[in-house]
């Protein structure tokens, strides 16, 4: 780097969508432009402005690189008398040597895409179109989307659809690796269509349809194993009783529409459910659907359970011991629920 370059190393001003070196006659002067900054002034003080050079040879071998070599002569030793410094023939040997003579900018090639990838991209974008749903759950979509890969699937074997069903399952188990529901839906779907080695023994398009049909039929089950579970559990809200519920559910708050909408006579006292505020859009909804409801602290549950009648959870998973997986404070209100008699009530599909 020459001198000039080094004294006015923080100097320079950045231009928006300047890449390419070029060179701008104007009164008999030379301007100059350099890839990514702009000279304050044109040399010989035309302009009354001051001139600046860029940090080359590295600049000025993106430019080179850019436009070629054409205008290189161009770049003759010039005396900037503002500040007396001359731009050297050394400084433009080690630019051209950056550069082979000739060598023009070419197109970076794109890497194709596998197989795989193109398979990953359609199974999220049909579980976001599923999604979109706001009465969908999670994993009732991710189900969704895992019936339309084997109806897409343009496998010949069917080890090679179910190679391409695991693949789908792991991507939208991957995409959010926080939801436990999710990654349940995905693995009883897999269990559920995939349970029986007797398809390898099948011609092959007999056991895709089998499969799109286990896949629509699970899919049906899950969408309305919430309607189920509100037509089932009304029968625990009773009249004149207050409610505690933690978070949002979508199982929970269709149970208690449904009890609304059948004549039950209930309040409802929602926590805050910190910190994303579930437990403001589950009162929201339920004061939309005529039910009357109390929004408390997280922290006063121990101070509000002797007020309570019954408490009811959702759960974003349920373990093979019984136990559920839950927002956190779930743990805690069931524990002062117990300490105090209250009965605690878990709503969840079984898909969970």
């Amino acid at each position: 780097m020459n001198s000039l370059a080094k004294k006015h190393k923080y100097n320079h001003r950045p231009v928006v969508g300047m890449k390419a070196l070029s060179f701008i006659k104007s009164s008999s002067h030379k301007r100059f432009l350099v890839s990514g900054f702009q000279t304050s002034m044109d040399i010989d003080g035309v302009n009354d402005r001051k001139a600046y050079l860029t940090d080359a040879p590295t600049v000025l071998h993106e430019a080179l690189y850019t436009k070629g070599m054409e205008d290189l002569h161009l770049l003759q030793p010039q005396i900037c008398n503002y500040y007396s410094e001359t731009v050297t023939p050394d400084w433009l040997a080690q630019a051209k040597a950056a550069v082979p003579h000739g060598q023009q900018q070419q197109n970076v090639p794109t890497t194709p895409k596998h197989k795989e990838e193109d398979e990953t991209f359609q199974v999220i974008e049909e579980f976001n179109k599923w999604r979109s749903d706001p009465e969908l759950a999670e994993a009732v979509a991710a189900i969704k989307a895992l019936a339309a890969v084997i109806k897409r699937s343009q496998a010949n074997t069917m080890m090679e659809l179910e190679h391409e069903l695991t693949n789908a399952s792991d991507s939208l188990k991957a995409w959010n690796e926080m939801s436990i529901s999710l990654s349940a839906g995905c693995d009883l779907f897999m269990r559920y269509v995939t349970r029986t080695n007797a398809l390898e023994y099948e011609d092959f398009s007999a056991g895709k349809s089998r499969l799109i049909e286990r896949g629509e039929r699970f899919g049906e089950i899950s969408f309305k194993a919430r309607k189920t579970i509100a037509m089932l559990g009304q029968d625990f809200v009773r009249d004149c009783s207050t409610i505690l519920v933690h978070g949002f559910s979508r199982v929970v708050l269709a149970l208690l529409k449904m009890a609304a909408l059948n004549g039950k006579h209930f309040s409802v006292i929602c926590t805050e459910g910190r910190p994303d505020n579930t437990g403001i859009e589950m009162s929201k909804e339920l004061i939309a659907a005529g039910v009357p409801v109390k929004l408390i602290l997280d922290s006063a549950v121990a101070y509000t359970m002797e007020k309570i009648d019954t408490v009811l959870f959702g759960a974003d998973g349920v373990v093979e011991s019984g136990g559920i997986i839950n927002m956190i404070g779930t743990y805690q209100t069931a524990l002062v629920a117990h300490s105090m008699n209250k009965p605690v009530y878990v709503a969840a599909e079984s898909f969970k």
